[in-house]
Order: C-alpha cells, then structure tokens, then sequence
C-alpha cells in the first residue's frame, strides 16, 4: 500500500527535478578538476574525427612508449610508431583535466544541440576494468579552442588548444 502511494510521488519527482535541468548539469567553477587518473596508468588513447582515427596502445609496462596507428581519409595506408616526448606530453597534460572557463547555459545548449555532430572522439583507457573516459570534443572560434562534451558537464577544459591539432598530425608530431 505504501509503495503504492510513494512510487508515484517518487517518478513525478524525478521527472521535475529531469525537467528542470537540475539533475543534468553540475555547477563548475574554472580550476574544478573533473578528471585524473595516473598518467602511467593510461593504456590507450583514442581520438577519432570524421577524417583521422589516432590509436595509441602502451606497448607493455607502466613506463613503456606506446605504439600508435593513425588511419586518415586521404591516405591509403596507417601510418605507425613510437611515442615520443610530445605524445608524452599530451598524455600528461590529459591526465589531468581542469576546467578552464564555463559557457553560458545558452552556449552549452548550442554546442551539444547544434555542434556535437562534429564533435571527435577522444577516449582514455586505463588498466582497470572500468570502462574507458569519453570526452566528445568541439572546436569553437578563431583561433579555435576545444570545448568538452562530457556525460552531463559541457565546458572548456584548461589543455592546450594545439593538442588536438598534435593528435590529428598522427606520427609527424606524435613521434617527435
């Protein structure tokens, strides 16, 4: 009988709390880190956009380079190699994802209604068995900065704008 009175108090609430936007979106602050994992714990990145997929496997222990594969639309064959101190770098600096600046709530709205089919892919993977972090990742402006699409949050986060530009020039950078 109880349940039967509090089920649909419950559903009616959560479906306010859905539609007020409450239960979507958290309040971020620039400097709020919404993600970290060590670095050396990392065990493959993924970076996919509509013209060039980026795989990069740790090729064996914590403190191995890894190997990486880059498929691009113009070109007929992967490229393949070894990370270098750039990638290293890259690596470093997603390690640790801090928000940079936060959008208007209009300004989100856009970019996750309007922007989020170009949006690439960039996924991490660690040696848990969680499943991997995905980030979807939009370039807004001139000069263009990234801006993140991730779960719930929508934000600029505080990595160099030329990493994804690294990522998309495969081996040429990655390998320096």
């Amino acid at each position: 009988m109880v349940l039967a009175i509090v089920l649909p108090i419950a559903l009616v609430a959560a479906w306010a709390l859905r539609r007020s936007g409450r239960n979507d979106e958290v309040d971020l602050s620039p400097g709020d880190e919404v993600f970290a994992i060590d670095p050396r714990a990392i065990t493959e990145v993924r970076y996919t956009t509509k013209e060039t997929s980026v795989v990069a496997k740790r090729i064996e222990r914590p403190a191995d380079a890894f190997g990486i594969e880059v498929h691009t639309a113009d070109r007929p064959n992967e490229q393949r190699c070894r990370s270098g101190k750039t990638f290293e770098r890259l690596l470093n600096e997603l390690s640790s994802v801090r928000v940079k600046a936060t959008l208007a709530p209009k300004d989100k709205e856009g970019v996750r209604r309007e922007r989020a089919d170009l949006a690439a892919k960039l996924e991490l993977r660690d040696n848990t068995t969680i499943d991997p972090k995905e980030f979807r990742v939009v370039m807004l402006g001139a000069p263009a900065r990234p801006v993140f699409i991730d779960g719930p949050l929508t934000y600029e986060p505080s990595v160099s704008s030329d990493l994804f530009a690294r990522l998309s020039g495969g081996c040429t950078s990655l390998s320096e």
